[in-house]
């Protein structure tokens, strides 16, 4: 099923709608696909909103929101992952980039990946907007963008630093914060 399958000539109506998504999801399509569709339909205005078309397709807000956030990312980074399959933790990571930089600079960044680059190596040009070094330390977001990740290469170096480096974070964070109020 292709995206042309979404549009008005063929899904004009929420019954439509619905008989299509069983399809889909009977096909186990992969979760772009599914997010394209569930785009098209709140743009074309067969659900009013995302409650009530999750509700109606028997389906979580959350997963709809999460498949539609995957939809919503720039075909530049979304092109990162072509040949892997992309995982939620992967988007939720994406989504805070997209937020903390913009997109065109995330776009600009995307460019920069060699094609086939390891995940770590995405992650790391999308946070910091340049390749990472192969020696000494390397920061990036990690895939459940709910931690910052620090690779060392010797690990025993720096850890009777580490208390030094948290508070040296922590007043880093600290400015940062104080300035953003």
């Amino acid at each position: 099923m292709d995206d042309n399958e979404f549009s008005l000539g063929v899904i004009s109506n929420r019954r439509t709608a619905i008989a299509v998504h069983k399809r889909l999801r009977d096909a186990k399509s992969p979760m772009l696909k599914m997010g394209r569709f569930y785009c098209a339909m709140l743009d074309r205005g067969i659900w009013d909103n995302q409650r009530a078309m999750a509700r109606e397709l028997g389906i979580s807000t959350t997963h709809l929101n999460r498949m539609i956030a995957a939809a919503r990312l720039p075909n530049e980074v979304l092109a990162l992952f072509r040949d892997r399959t992309l995982a939620f933790r992967n988007v939720e990571s994406l989504t805070v980039l997209v937020q903390q930089f913009g997109e065109a600079e995330i776009i600009k960044r995307a460019s920069a990946i060699p094609a086939g680059a390891p995940l770590d190596d995405i992650f790391a040009i999308l946070t910091t907007g340049k390749k990472a070094p192969r020696q000494g330390v390397r920061v990036s977001i990690a895939a459940d963008a709910k931690y910052l990740r620090i690779d060392v290469p010797d690990i025993a170096l720096v850890a009777p630093r580490v208390k030094e480096l948290e508070e040296l974070l922590n007043a880093m964070l600290g400015n940062a914060v104080r300035m953003k109020r």
